[in-house]
């Protein structure tokens, strides 16, 4: 929510924001609410705005039902019910991919049999950023996973990446890709968490022809309009060359897209799309080359000399997604945001050192 909000703010639109954590950077650029019931709560907030249009971002994909009731109250920014589920059904997604040539690993809703091995995963399709995925290891992970109804696919080995397009009337214009960080222990990730991004400018041009056809994917088979992230794995030693595989689409503003986004607003584009010609751009506004999640790696409060701390960091453009102080974040939970800007070839170290100093003070 917070890098949307920011990005708006860039195209010159006002904002007004709420989601399940309201930090303290968000409530300094604009009206934040925090939403205890999330995310049924937000019908009910939204409902006591005076707002022109909105937008979502998080997995408010999953949840088609709330998307259509609240588009019934606001002038909806995105997508509607039907449009969501249809890409977030990965049998759908399957299929419209064999229609236009893009690579999707095999899924099913049948569980693999255990001689299959660790190849599969387990995919619930209720969470975001990794959540809901499971390694298929063991009886207890086939266990839970029937438990949790969830899809089977076969895992694909390679370089975790991101393409953020933006989809109009006429077409899918491609904005960026970048190198995901998944799973990462020296952030306190999970297994298969995100918990970072890097710009890689070698990567649009290698993968010039499948992200081509993905871009069609999204605008004739899945009909979506705005922004879309689209997680891939890049097959580097595949014979004929670098092999894209189609992972996930996420259909609104992403966690990747602040990675790159210059001064032309990425919100400020998805706003065009939808009617909304008040867009202009910031030309101080300096592009991430990187940015890190931080984990707690135990349970930890936040105290007044790390917030403060923190709070001066985000000031100068270093850490977002700021807790309050005096809040108790549970081990696993995320922490802060940390961004690396200006030179790329050097940003992955920096991040790293960056997420370290981080830890020094949070512990």
């Amino acid at each position: 929510m917070r890098a949307a909000a920011f990005s708006a703010q860039r195209a010159g639109l006002r904002v007004v924001a709420a989601d399940l954590f309201a930090d303290e950077d968000l409530r300094r650029c604009c009206p934040a609410t925090r939403v205890q019931d999330y995310p049924a709560g937000l019908a009910g907030w939204l409902a006591q705005q005076d707002v022109d249009a909105w937008m979502y971002t998080g997995a408010i994909e999953n949840h088609p039902e709330l998307v259509d009731r609240m588009a019934g109250m606001k002038p909806l920014w995105g997508n509607p019910g039907r449009v969501l589920r249809r890409c977030r059904d990965p049998l759908h997604l399957q299929a419209v991919c064999a229609e236009f040539a893009v690579e999707f690993p095999a899924t099913t809703r049948e569980p693999p049999p255990a001689a299959a091995g660790a190849g599969w995963l387990a995919k619930t399709y209720r969470g975001s950023s990794g959540s809901g995925v499971a390694w298929l290891v063991d009886t207890a992970s086939r266990q839970a996973a029937l438990a949790s109804r969830a899809v089977y696919q076969r895992l694909v080995a390679g370089t975790p990446a991101a393409a953020a397009y933006v989809v109009g009337a006429d077409g899918a214009e491609l904005l960026s890709v970048t190198r995901q960080l998944v799973g990462l222990a020296d952030f306190g990730a999970s297994r298969w968490a995100y918990c970072g991004s890097l710009v890689e400018p070698s990567l649009a041009p290698r993968l010039a022809e499948p992200l081509r056809r993905i871009g069609r994917l999204l605008h004739e088979g899945l009909r979506l309009r705005g922004l879309v992230g689209v997680d891939l794995v890049v097959e580097e030693a595949a014979p004929g060359g670098p092999r894209v595989w189609l992972i996930e689409v996420n259909p609104r503003c992403t966690a990747s897209m602040e990675v790159g986004e210059g001064p032309i607003s990425f919100v400020g584009r998805h706003a065009r799309v939808f009617g909304c010609q008040q867009v202009g751009h910031d030309a101080r506004a300096t592009p991430a080359a990187a940015k890190g999640v931080v984990f707690a790696k135990q349970p930890v409060g936040v105290s007044r000399a790390f917030h403060d701390w923190a709070m001066r960091e985000s000031v100068a453009g270093r850490l977002a997604d700021i807790p309050a102080a005096g809040a108790d974040i549970p081990a696993g939970a995320p922490v802060v945001t940390v961004l690396v800007r200006g030179a790329v070839g050097d940003a992955r170290g920096r991040l790293t050192a960056a997420v370290a100093a981080v830890e020094s003070r949070l512990y």
